[in-house]
């Protein structure tokens, strides 16, 4: 494995060198460093290093542009809340299946993983309880994303709706999802 940062121990919010080089000069809990030039197929290390605390983490650039070789990915889809307690409905979303889904497909060595859809019960009629949806879906993904990348697309579960009053005569409402999705989608 090649050493993709290294922190430098500046004190600043985070500091890295090695094959890039990124510096924060105010601490915060948002970063994205660009990196370009990464050899394909390639497994690499990267050091995380916050306070007094460390994280060593890696991944595996995708295969080269082009390539022949066959390849592992893992596929999920519906994998939101259900009956039975637990982590099997941690606020919309099956905590439970989604690690399992995770641990399996790391296990079985899947070079990305495709979500594609029906992560979280969705149908919420508040924007926050749409976003914690989702907030719980990345908290269920977080311990094994750093190592394979997760492409997630969008069912009929992942909605955010305005309902209307029910009808009087029939006591059925109706509902259609917010738009536009820039501003009322979450």
């Amino acid at each position: 494995m090649r050493d993709l940062f290294r922190d430098t121990g500046s004190g600043k919010g985070a500091c890295f060198r090695g094959i890039k080089s990124f510096e924060e000069s105010v601490a915060s809990t948002h970063h994205e460093v660009h990196v370009n030039g990464l050899a394909p197929a390639t497994p690499y290390t990267y050091l995380v290093s916050y306070g007094d605390r460390e994280d060593k983490h890696h991944f595996r650039t995708a295969a080269k542009e082009g390539g022949r070789k066959p390849f592992t990915f893992a596929f999920a889809a519906a994998n939101r809340a259900t009956t039975g307690g637990g982590e099997r409905d941690f606020g919309g979303t099956n905590y439970q299946a989604s690690r399992a889904i995770m641990a399996s497909s790391m296990q079985n060595g899947a070079v990305f993983m495709l979500a594609m859809g029906d992560m979280t019960n969705g149908g919420n009629v508040s924007e926050d309880g749409h976003l914690l949806e989702y907030a719980n879906w990345k908290r269920s993904l977080e311990p094994f994303w750093h190592q394979i990348p997760v492409y997630s697309g969008f069912g009929d579960h992942e909605v955010n709706y305005i309902t209307f009053s029910a009808d009087s005569i029939t006591k059925r409402s109706s509902k259609i999802d917010r738009f536009p999705y820039a501003s009322e989608s979450g």
